[in-house]
């Protein structure tokens, strides 16, 4: 269904924005390691790119942001249980 692809398109493009723009923010020196946002941002970006690429069936990268987003949690529940 095309409404399948667009929405699939999106997630793509949302994962994309989300981790770049976590990484120009802690960059930049504009939020901490310890930022809930920046993690926030990790996290979701990961999920998004994750379940584009599974769908494409790029194991390598399925991996890669299941790893990312493995790290985001365990941050966030550092910072939130801290």
């Amino acid at each position: 269904m095309k409404w399948r692809k667009v929405l699939l398109e999106a997630a793509g493009w949302y994962g994309l924005v989300a981790t770049l723009s976590a990484y120009g923010l802690i960059s930049n020196g504009i939020v901490g390691s310890t930022s809930v946002a920046y993690h926030l941002l990790n996290l979701t970006g990961a999920l998004a790119l994750a379940t584009t690429v599974w769908r494409k069936r790029a194991w390598p990268l399925v991996v890669l942001n299941l790893v990312w987003m493995a790290i985001a949690v365990l941050a966030l529940a550092r910072i939130i249980l801290k």
